[in-house]
This record gives structure tokens, C-alpha cells and sequence, in this order.
């Protein structure tokens, strides 16, 4: 497998993986799981650098995107019927409505980003990728 081919593996990889660190992060093993990825996070950027990276952004952002989407429009997460859930203690408790809202907020956050990753080949060009654009035909001086 080729380095560019390796890298955009190894960063798919590493998407698939923080969407389930990231899904269950409210257990102490998907805490520990998601800090973990954000290390390594640092070290592919050292290791593999940038190339690829965007295909996290693409696989994250859809992925959490999904499930956040799935959870905004189905009871998935709401408290049982019954259950009173308080996120601070002065304020009344929230119900499924405010977890629904806040899931399918997510959801559009995560899609952003899914289209950010989508965007990145196209803004995060090298210089010299397009440096021979504004040459004339057989001749090594641009165009003025």
C-alpha cells in the first residue's frame, strides 16, 4: 500500500474509531477511550502528518452525524417515563424534548464538519500543487 493510501487508511481508522469512543463517552471506557484517540490524534499528525486527515472529518462528521440524527428523531436516549433528569439544581428538569433539540443540533454540527472534511482537498491545497497552472504551453514562465 502506497504512503498516501496508508495515510487516508489510517485516519478512516481512526474516524471509525473516535465515532464509538464518542457514542459511548458517558461510560468511563468511552471517556477513556475518547482521550486516548485525542492523543493519537497527535501522533498520526506527527507520524503521517496531514495527509488524509480530512477523511476523519468526512467519517466523524457522518457517522456522528447519523446517530446524532437517529437520536433526534427517536426516543433513543430520553429519560424513562417517570424519571425526573436535572442539570442544574435551581432549574426544573429537562424531558426528552430538550434532548431531542440538542441531539439534532449535533446532528447539523456534525454534518458541518462531515462537510468541511468534504472541502478540505479543494482549500488545504500545497502551493505547488497549482504552481504549473499559470505556465504558457511548453515554456517554464507564467503568464503575466
Amino acid at each position: 500500500m502506497s504512503t498516501g493510501l496508508r495515510a487516508h487508511a489510517m485516519w478512516t481508522l481512526f474516524g471509525l474509531a473516535s465515532i464509538a469512543s464518542m457514542w459511548f463517552a458517558y461510560t468511563a471506557p468511552g471517556a477513556v477511550a475518547m482521550f486516548v484517540l485525542i492523543g493519537l490524534a497527535f501522533l498520526l499528525w506527527y507520524g503521517l502528518g496531514s495527509r488524509g486527515s480530512w477523511m476523519a472529518l468526512i467519517v466523524i462528521g457522518l457517522g456522528m452525524g447519523g446517530l446524532m440524527g437517529w437520536q433526534a428523531v427517536s426516543d433513543s436516549r430520553c429519560p424513562k417515563p417517570g424519571t425526573k433528569v436535572f442539570l442544574k439544581a435551581d432549574k426544573p428538569p429537562v424531558g426528552c424534548d430538550e434532548f431531542r433539540a440538542v441531539a439534532g443540533t449535533m446532528a447539523v454540527f456534525c454534518l458541518l464538519l462531515a462537510l468541511g472534511g468534504v472541502a478540505a482537498p479543494f482549500y488545504a491545497r500545497r502551493p505547488d500543487d497549482d504552481a504549473g497552472d499559470d505556465l504558457q504551453p511548453g515554456t517554464s514562465t507564467p503568464t503575466a
